[in-house]
């Protein structure tokens, strides 16, 4: 005889205790029989709270304990970093990363459940979920709008707006090549900071971020400046041949009407320009430079030895454009020269090899950089486009606003020229460039 009970139920209910047994007794209307059922457990775990804990960790916490042994691989979760471990410890899931986690990555954490997903104790499965990380360990805000300003012999201003309200501090770098950065951190709330102490003639990259404790805001876009007072110690190495400063009037001879007679080298080769006939003078007009006519006005040196490579660095403008008259040559006819070329506007440089066309608009000073050097010549305005050419014949001598032979006088304006006798390796010419371009304004 088989006196077991049997009860059927549904799978969303259980026993806490089951009863099954031989009867030994007689079962009359009298007894009673007790079953107690309970609801079995089947809500999946809820995701509670997804906080970043430093740059590296992200702690998932759920609403009730996991099965420790049911671990997701790395790729079931989808961040701004690529998961590298995961850790299922009571009901904390730990994410961490190899790559840093940054203030500007996203805010949003995906499960996707795989294989081997996240389950509770009763083998409740997490459902796939998308949320917000607390990434408050980070600042609330950015700093923006860096600008630098008023640069002096030994230093700069840069301003900045913060868009944190809650860092700890604000830090500022700044560095000479990009590479190496000097930071400084300054106190909360800061939006200024005043250089001093640095190399003239120098120029610094500068960018701000914001730091909560350990932890930092994006960067500022990156902006730089040269400072000013003073110029490249690489023109003093003994290969410039020739430097002329149309503001040092120690270096200039002129008359009453500011007609200019002589304009001195300032390190005194002897290699200055000269113009005994009058009506052949340009003009020196204060701040604006010295000017040259168009009609007959040149100065020239003294030939003297200058072979290739020949670099020239000039801060100048042309007034006005007419086919083929040229803004400076050598010793010779065509040595190397730079002309008005082709069409309005353009002009091209000539040293017995190919040649290259540039667009300047007239009326603009600029910083125009030349270097005769064999088939490795090169030349640029300003910051634009280098452009290459060829040509082997050597300078060995200057005449400006002119040709060699006193013709093809040309229409400018000069303010600055530097003779080189040396192709500059970049950093050098870029600050040559820089001393040049900061001083003008250019």
């Amino acid at each position: 005889m088989d006196n077991s009970l049997k009860i059927a139920v549904s799978n969303t209910w259980k026993f806490v205790v089951t009863i099954l047994g031989k009867v030994t007794f007689v079962v009359t209307p009298a007894n009673t029989w007790k079953f107690v059922l309970t609801q079995a457990e089947i809500t999946p775990p809820v995701l509670v709270s997804a906080i970043l804990t430093d740059n590296f960790t992200l702690a998932l916490t759920f609403d009730k304990a996991l099965n420790e042994a049911s671990v997701p691989d790395f790729v079931d979760f989808v961040y701004a970093q690529s998961v590298t471990g995961v850790d299922v410890t009571g009901a904390v899931v730990t994410l961490t990363f190899t790559s840093e986690i940054l203030y500007s990555d996203t805010d949003q954490i995906a499960y996707v459940p795989g294989s081997n997903p996240l389950q509770d104790l009763a083998g409740n499965e997490v459902i796939a979920f998308s949320s917000n990380v607390d990434n408050s360990i980070f600042p609330n805000g950015s700093c923006s709008d860096l600008l630098l300003s008023a640069a002096t012999a030994d230093g700069f201003r840069a301003d900045w707006i913060n868009g944190s309200t809650d860092e700890t501090g604000i830090v500022i770098e700044y560095s000479e090549d990009q590479v190496t950065w000097i930071p400084e951190t300054l106190a909360a709330g800061t939006e200024f900071k005043i250089f001093t102490g640095l190399d003239s003639s120098q120029i610094y990259y500068v960018k701000v971020r914001a730091i909560k404790d350990t932890f930092y805001s994006g960067y500022t876009a990156t902006e730089s400046i040269t400072t000013e007072g003073g110029y490249p110690a690489i023109l003093e190495d003994g290969n410039t041949v020739g430097w002329y400063l149309s503001d040092d009037l120690t270096t200039i001879t002129k008359d009453g009407s500011d007609f200019v007679s002589r304009w001195n080298d300032k390190l005194g080769s002897g290699h200055d320009l000269i113009q005994a006939t009058g009506t052949n003078q340009p003009k020196w007009v204060d701040v604006d430079g010295i000017l040259f006519d168009g009609v007959d006005n040149y100065l020239r040196a003294v030939n003297f030895t200058w072979n290739q490579p020949c670099e020239i660095f000039i801060v100048m403008k042309q007034l006005t454009w007419t086919l083929n008259d040229i803004f400076f040559d050598g010793g010779a006819l065509d040595r190397g020269e730079i002309y008005q070329f082709n069409i309005a506007n353009k002009i091209s440089e000539y040293c017995g090899g190919t040649v290259k066309t540039f667009v300047w608009t007239l009326n603009n000073y600029g910083v125009l950089r030349i270097l005769f050097n064999g088939a490795g010549g090169h030349m640029q305005i300003g910051t634009g486009p280098l452009q290459t050419f060829t040509g082997a014949s050597n300078m060995a001598g200057f005449i400006l606003g002119a040709r060699f032979n006193a013709s093809a006088f040309a229409n400018i304006q000069v303010k600055e020229i530097i003779l080189r006798k040396i192709a500059d390796i970049s950093g050098d010419e870029t600050a040559i460039y820089n001393y040049l371009a900061t001083k003008y304004g250019i």
